[in-house]
């Protein structure tokens, strides 16, 4: 009744032999319209609702309320200096004020860390497992082609890792950008208020950072990008050689397939350590310049605090002042510097992002709904010069094949492994379209 076939099998038959093909699958890649489209998306999800919104609030106020403290810290260092030149007991008092101060900026600080964290775990939460839920609708969803052009290990990948990047960038990590940038604009501020001499040295070293910063990030993208593609093709190695071990044990592959896996995870290793080399080194030179601005800081605000010496003994600009100038420019620069660094994270978070959304938007070629559901069903089937061939394979399974079974007839597929048989089962249950060809049933309605 078949006309002799492809020894190509079909997937349900050959199961075990998938984890070995899996460079033939398509990897899950992204363009850069994706990228785009995912981090709209994103940030919509993230300030698309007012109660989002307010947690900007705590995040600001615990990332620029600490500068009170150098503040605070500055009069104290002035009060006890002028207390060496002109004893006087009242000096004690006004420093008290000043502890005062800062213990009530501290616990106002850690009431409004604590909010901060709150809201940005929950934030980061909700939209991963939005995320998942609507990820694993469309998989259900989808049609059994889905599952032979996309790897499953990477679809694991995208439940579990990508996912995760997503939460903590888009959660956690976005409230620390937002007190970042807080921490950054009042140092500044504060800096330029205090001392616009001291700010301008610090502010110097903010963009040779960003130099070497965007010298290095794109490295550790693309690095990312290739340790997300080694990993997911482990994930796929093992979950399919696991789910088809009687079958690895049977043709004796065990050795192969722990070489194989050893193979991707070697990859892997290697592009993390490339990863870590490449930010230890960028965090090196950070430090470098961190402290050779605090140096150059210190080496000319002595200057500025001599040069400020009245007739009366006193300074314009003492010990505290240039201590607090310090630390608003100490801080402001962290702020600015670790803001940028966790945009890397962001990045890669978003291409995390834009996997998952273009594997939830994809259509699948057979619909899920809309089907036709008959009131008396009649169990004639005709196939009508059907060719087919699998998506991930470029030979015929099916080559003009005709046959009519009637209701109730009693027929059987024969024929060797891979010619077709499990195929037209597939084709029946409309796992897959026919390439060419009609499926009809009921002798009029086609199979669609």
């Amino acid at each position: 009744m078949f006309p002799e076939q492809s020894t190509h099998r079909s997937s349900s038959e050959s199961s075990a032999r998938r984890s070995s093909e899996y460079s033939n699958s398509e990897q899950i890649k992204v363009q850069n319209d994706d990228k785009k489209f995912a981090k709209g998306a994103l940030y919509k999800m993230v300030f698309g609702s007012c109660k989002n919104i307010l947690a900007i609030i705590p995040s600001f106020i615990s990332g620029g309320g600490p500068i009170l403290v150098f503040f605070l810290f500055g009069k104290i260092l002035n009060k006890l200096t002028f207390y060496t030149l002109d004893p006087n007991p009242s000096v004690f008092d006004d420093c008290l004020k000043y502890i005062y101060g800062m213990i009530g900026t501290s616990c106002g600080l850690a009431i409004c860390k604590f909010f901060d964290k709150y809201a940005w775990i929950r934030i980061g939460a909700e939209i991963s497992c939005k995320m998942k839920k609507e990820l694993f609708r469309s998989m259900m969803q989808n049609d059994v082609t889905f599952f032979d052009t996309n790897p499953i290990g990477g679809i694991l990948t995208l439940l579990a890792e990508d996912s995760q990047q997503v939460q903590q960038a888009f959660g956690t990590d976005k409230g620390t950008q937002i007190s970042n940038l807080a921490q950054f604009i009042t140092g500044i501020i504060f800096a330029y208020v205090y001392s616009w001499k001291l700010a301008l040295i610090a502010t110097a070293i903010i963009p040779i950072a960003g130099i070497f910063m965007s010298f290095f990030m794109p490295t550790v993208v693309k690095l990312a990008a290739k340790r997300f593609v080694f990993l997911s093709r482990s994930m796929t190695i093992a979950e399919e050689t696991l789910s088809n071990v009687r079958a690895v044990r049977g043709f004796n592959r065990e050795e192969d397939e722990i070489k194989r896996f050893e193979q991707s995870q070697n990859e892997t290793i290697k592009c993390e350590r490339k990863i870590g080399l490449l930010v230890s080194g960028m965090s090196a030179i950070i430090l470098t310049l961190l402290w050779a601005m605090v140096l150059g800081n210190l080496y000319y605000g002595t200057h500025l605090v001599q040069d400020s010496l009245k007739s009366d003994g006193t300074y314009g600009f003492g010990l505290g002042d240039l201590m607090s100038c310090w630390g608003y420019c100490m801080f402001g620069c962290m702020g600015i510097i670790m803001l940028q660094s966790s945009l890397q994270g962001e990045q890669r978070a978003v291409d995390s992002g834009a996997r998952i959304f273009k594997l939830t938007n994809t259509q699948p070629s057979v619909p899920f709904d809309g089907g036709i559901e008959p009131d008396n069903f009649v169990g004639e089937i005709e196939f009508k010069n059907v060719t087919f061939r699998y998506p991930t394979r470029p030979v015929n399974v099916l080559n003009n094949v005709s046959f009519k079974i009637r209701s109730g007839e009693i027929a059987a597929l024969v024929g060797h492994s891979g010619s077709g048989k499990s195929t037209c089962v597939q084709l029946l249950e409309r796992y897959y379209d026919v390439t060419e060809g009609l499926i009809l049933w009921q002798s009029q309605r086609e199979l669609r």
